[in-house]
């Protein structure tokens, strides 16, 4: 499987990692910790900057904590997948490492895909095969998404077959990734049956079969999805609504956005509340109706501030009120 892997990849910059589908890993160098251990990592929770994991990693060679796992898998970890980035600095201290672990070969493969190195990341999976390392389902769903931006249908289904050989097709996290995968190799058929089998899908799972759908052009589809999602009293995120926005976009269906609106005010979640009006004032500043309704919402949380802030804009842009008797904009009691 390795050599076909190895012919198919090649660099590509078109990788992107999900919000709603990135997990770290978790840090197995759980233990307790000596009172050097617990300031290094007091140092490391302060670290903003690659200037300030330098120092600690000078200072980490000083005290011979080099070859300890805790210790410099927090400078992997910081290079690999933090802001600043720094997949070199990340293999200069990889390599230095005698026995690396596989929550330090999982952090290189994730570095090297938020770079956009795909190569990188199927040559690190190769040479962790052959450390004797075990896969875990981090390391696959690494891979799949890498393989979902790079767009091999080919090498997708022989990570699809690992995934089955390593018995975690049914893991949750797995199977979204899988699902996720499909859908940006537009194989909406196979991601559509990978979802239906899964007898209770999470909020995430939901997120990604709708979004597959989206990314196809399928939108009537997407959005007969949220509504089954609704059904199944699934409650939306803010991922849920970028993809069922962009759903109302290409059927240019403003009314469905205004029914997630709607729907915001009956469950009182504000925030979301708060990013559906924005997107709808992009698109149709001067309707009244969404104003009110994000009025209504900050009242029945009695956040009386909030409401007086939403007259003052409608005043200030000179949007109308509904027809006198019937204002949805309630008077603080």
């Amino acid at each position: 499987m390795m050599n076909s892997i190895s012919t198919l990849i090649k660099p590509s910059s078109r990788w992107k990692l999900f919000s709603s589908l990135t997990r770290s890993s978790p840090n197995p160098h759980h233990k307790t910790y000596s009172k050097k251990e617990q300031s290094l990592l007091s140092a490391f929770k302060k670290s903003r900057t690659k200037l300030d994991i330098q120092q600690l990693h000078a200072h980490v060679l000083q005290t011979g904590f080099i070859q300890n796992l805790f210790v410099v898998g927090k400078i992997v970890v910081f290079c690999a997948v933090s802001d600043e980035c720094s997949m070199n600095y990340a293999v200069s201290v990889f390599e230095k490492i005698e026995n690396p672990d596989g929550f330090l070969w999982n952090t290189m493969i994730r570095g090297f895909a938020t770079m956009n190195q795909v190569d990188k990341v199927f040559c690190y999976y190769k040479m962790m095969l052959e450390d004797g390392q075990n896969v875990d389902n981090f390391t696959l769903s690494f891979l799949l998404k890498a393989s979902g931006q790079f767009g091999s249908v080919l090498l997708g289904k022989q990570l699809h077959c690992s995934v089955v050989k390593h018995g975690l097709e049914c893991h949750l996290f797995v199977r979204n990734t899988l699902i996720h995968m499909y859908g940006m190799m537009e194989e909406v058929i196979v991601a559509r049956q990978l979802f239906d089998e899964m007898p209770e899908p999470d909020l995430v799972g939901w997120n990604t079969i709708i979004d597959c759908y989206v990314c196809c052009g399928k939108h009537k589809e997407a959005l007969d999805l949220f509504a089954r999602m609704q059904d199944a009293c699934v409650k939306p995120d803010d991922a849920t609504l970028v993809v069922i926005l962009s759903a109302c976009a290409g059927l240019g269906a403003l009314e469905v956005g205004r029914t997630l609106l709607a729907g915001c005010h009956m469950h009182g979640n504000i925030k979301l509340a708060e990013n559906v009006r924005r997107d709808l004032l992009e698109v149709d500043p001067d309707h009244s109706s969404d104003y009110v309704l994000l009025a209504n919402t900050y009242a029945s949380l009695e956040d009386w501030n909030q409401v007086s802030r939403i007259r003052r804009s409608m005043a200030a842009n000179r949007i109308q009120k509904p027809s006198p008797g019937n204002s949805f904009i309630p008077e603080r009691a």
